[in-house]
């Protein structure tokens, strides 16, 4: 858990200082408000210790729990095994937070203790669901379904990047291999149009007036239209790894056909931790904001925020969702009967298969319909091209003739 440093006022104006664990700022700030004082500022401290590793990512983050995860199911000793684990690690960052974990463990700290109050360099939602599962004495099942959790976003995200690869490089080798055509065939014709005098049918005009424009400045049209492509491809990988903004990830889901996977893609993780974060007794408004923080969309981020708020406000997370419009409203009538039933995480869960259905089948038709679309889309292309490009010199053969 983190410590933070606040200054508030009480219910008689006067002036309360100190310190408070909570496991981010808005938790803190929420307990804060149930003692009934109003925070004035509110400040994260930061130890020698804790400045001492540095703060893990998601992929860092993975690797140590499921380290930590295999040594807890086993009878290898800890602190022999964490150091094993730190010698075989890839990446520095995780072989420098299993080696700390493995000397607080040999200080006499439990893991579960070291996990949820000493390791600042880890994400809050694991330090969250540690903290609640140590409660239940579940760590180590909590352990194996957090790295479940991990295992099952990294595959879904392989799959929806694998879908789309191949799509996406058919379109910019078919781009690329239509820019000759305007800029050094057409030019060609259009001379030879000029020459004979020919009067050009509408279609050839187009066609015509098309590759002028291109060339026109030394390809400003060519240009733009590589520029779109290159934003489109990058909005896309950016999505991939979680960077961006809620404004960039609202418009990326809604390209058709690519956008709606990345939506459900996201929304089947976020449900998945929430529901793993319940099911140890995490209360409602907390559990949001800890898989808020274990989900790469920034979109479902800010969502997950404004959910928090609205349930320690009072209202229902249904009626939140209904209202939001922000995730799929197809899941807002599984949440409406986990909460009637109390069976919220079960819920939550059936979200995550379903969109996890849906991804995989929407996969599956892009697979299958995007190259040949694409192919007919170039076919049509090409077609028209030549037959606009060919029609004045039909013109022309048949006057001669």
């Amino acid at each position: 858990m983190m410590r933070f440093h606040y200054v508030a006022e009480d219910a008689q104006g006067r002036r309360r200082e100190g310190e408070l664990a909570a496991s981010d700022e808005d938790v803190c700030r929420r307990q804060l408000r149930e003692q009934g004082l109003r925070v004035l500022e509110l400040n994260a401290m930061h130890s020698d210790r804790d400045s001492s590793a540095a703060k893990l990512s998601h992929s860092d983050s993975e690797h140590v729990v499921i380290a930590m995860a295999e040594l807890s199911n086993s009878e290898l000793p800890l602190v022999e095994g964490l150091r094993a684990a730190a010698d075989e690690a890839v990446n520095s960052r995780v072989a420098g937070a299993l080696r700390q974990i493995a000397g607080d463990v040999e200080q006499g700290y439990a893991l579960d203790s070291i996990i949820s109050e000493r390791g600042q360099f880890l994400p809050p939602h694991v330090r969250g669901l540690v903290a609640a599962a140590s409660r239940t004495q579940r760590m180590g099942v909590a352990l194996d379904d957090l790295v479940e959790h991990h295992r099952a976003t990294r595959e879904v995200w392989r799959k929806v990047v694998g879908s789309i690869t191949y799509p996406l490089l058919v379109l910019g080798m078919t781009m690329f291999v239509l820019s000759f055509l305007p800029v050094y065939i057409v030019p060609q014709f259009a001379q030879m149009f000029e020459e004979f005098e020919l009067e050009l049918p509408m279609a050839t005009q187009a066609v015509v007036s098309i590759s002028e424009t291109i060339l026109w400045f030394g390809g400003p049209g060519l240009l733009v239209v590589l520029i779109l492509a290159f934003v489109l491809v990058l909005l896309l990988i950016l999505g991939s790894f979680g960077i961006g903004t809620p404004v960039t990830h609202r418009l990326t889901t809604t390209m058709p056909l690519i956008g709606p996977i990345w939506q459900w893609s996201g929304t089947a993780a976020f449900s998945r931790l929430l529901a793993t974060m319940l099911e140890y007794d995490i209360p409602l408004p907390d559990a949001l904001l800890l898989a808020r923080d274990g989900v790469r969309d920034p979109e479902i981020n800010d969502a997950a925020t404004s959910f928090a708020r609205g349930v320690e406000n009072g209202r229902t997370l249904s009626d939140l969702l209904a209202e939001s419009k922000r995730l799929p409203a197809s899941i807002t009538p599984f949440v409406r009967w986990g909460e009637r039933t109390g069976k919220l995480p079960e819920a939550l869960r059936a979200v995550a298969d379903m969109l996890l259905l849906r991804v995989q089948m929407r996969t599956l038709l892009l697979r299958s319909i995007a190259p040949p679309v694409v192919f007919i889309l170039v076919g049509i292309m090409v077609g028209f091209t030549i037959v606009a490009l060919f029609m004045p010199l039909i013109s022309l053969i048949q006057g001669l003739s």
